[in-house]
């Protein structure tokens, strides 16, 4: 009886595969992985040099930084320069590195990026872990007009770097447990951005310009709260404050503490604010989740300098208000017992949210235990 070929019982072996298909299968690989394909056969030689995916993972082994920095250097200059990039991934834990702090080299991220950028990523994610001091990104601004998604954890980051006036595609943009060091974050395309346990600077407020924005996520950050400026188009969003808000004097619950030699209250001019902080970016929005922890006690979504204390027993307006025209779901997260709920109820009510419209979930407290 005839041996059945292994395309007519319905198996192909991987080196029946055309070039492209096996290219994907290098880019599933580490960069360092990817390379090792090249003893595999004359074939897969230089199929790694035009992957479509470069992937610098925890799992390459290196010891040292500077092992890293040679490695990908040469990378990076053997990699195909016709071959574009559809995404780049740089993902590692700094404290892996035998003695990383007492070490003069830091990873050179910059490179690598600015490679990934001229190869014409559109996906490109930097995760950088380093136990005590985050690593600052390079202050230098990114020119693509093919990145569609750019996702920064555990990195610190500055001003240039946060104007994507020169990412006319950009649109999906997040920054997870790092450091925002910038006065302003700008973007003519971004459509969705998340902020999640991220710091801000204390000495100034970091505007958020994006006009084009949809939907957004801020939530759990400390330092000097985010300014929004107007965002017409956004959809839906959800804001978290938690205690490390630093839009008050540390001895105190509201603003400053009166002491005229608090260095606290001298040094932190954000408290002196007296314009909209989040209010203003989100009144156009028609879902709207504000959550806020325990001790958290102004109303940083609101109009500055009012808090609670103020508010309960006056029924003057705002300052400014901002009605909510298009709002169809508001939804108010607190524990139960929490009497900040009917000052936030009044607010919404002055800026023309009707109370049918407003959800309130109540949840109880956590036990204390001594």
């Amino acid at each position: 009886m005839r041996k059945m070929s292994a395309a007519s019982s319905g198996r192909v072996k991987i080196g029946d595969l055309p070039d492209d298909l096996l290219r994907r299968v290098v880019s599933l690989l580490s960069a360092r992985q990817a390379v090792q394909t090249s003893a595999l056969s004359r074939r897969w030689r230089h199929l790694w040099r035009s992957a479509p995916l470069l992937q610098i993972l925890p799992d390459d082994g290196f010891r040292t930084v500077r092992g890293l920095n040679e490695f990908a250097k040469h990378l990076l200059l053997l990699r195909d320069r016709a071959a574009l990039l559809d995404a780049c991934v740089i993902n590692f834990d700094c404290c892996e590195f035998e003695s990383y702090q007492d070490l003069p080299d830091d990873p050179d991220v910059g490179l690598w990026l600015r490679h990934a950028v001229s190869c014409q990523a559109q996906w490109i994610r930097v995760e950088i872990y380093v136990e005590d001091d985050p690593l600052c990104l390079p202050d230098l601004p990114l020119v693509s007009k093919h990145l569609r998604v750019l996702e920064l954890k555990y990195v610190k980051i500055k001003d240039s770097l946060v104007d994507f006036s020169g990412c006319p595609a950009l649109e999906h943009l997040k920054f997870w447990g790092g450091f925002i060091h910038a006065h302003m974050i700008s973007s003519p395309s971004v459509k969705h951005m998340i902020i999640d346990g991220c710091g801000f600077n204390r000495k100034f407020r970091t505007h958020i310009s994006i006009p084009s924005l949809i939907s957004l996520q801020l939530k759990h950050f400390w330092g000097a709260t985010p300014f929004l400026e107007d965002m017409p188009l956004l959809v839906t969003a959800s804001v978290s404050l938690s205690d490390g808000g630093r839009d008050r004097c540390v001895n105190t619950e509201f603003g400053k503490c009166g002491d005229p030699g608090c260095f606290d209250c001298g040094a932190n001019k954000v408290i002196d604010c007296d314009s909209c902080v989040l209010l203003q970016g989100l009144s156009g929005t028609s879902t709207l989740e504000l959550k806020a922890e325990s001790r958290v006690q102004q109303v940083y979504f609101l109009q500055e300098p009012y808090n609670f204390v103020e508010i309960e027993d006056s029924d003057k307006p705002l300052k400014q208000a901002f009605p909510f025209k298009n709002l169809k779901i508001v939804e108010i997260k607190c524990h139960e017992g929490d009497e900040r709920v009917n000052t936030v109820l009044k607010i919404l009510s002055q800026n023309s949210v009707p109370l049918e419209k407003i959800s309130v979930l109540q949840t109880k407290r956590r036990p204390r235990y001594i």
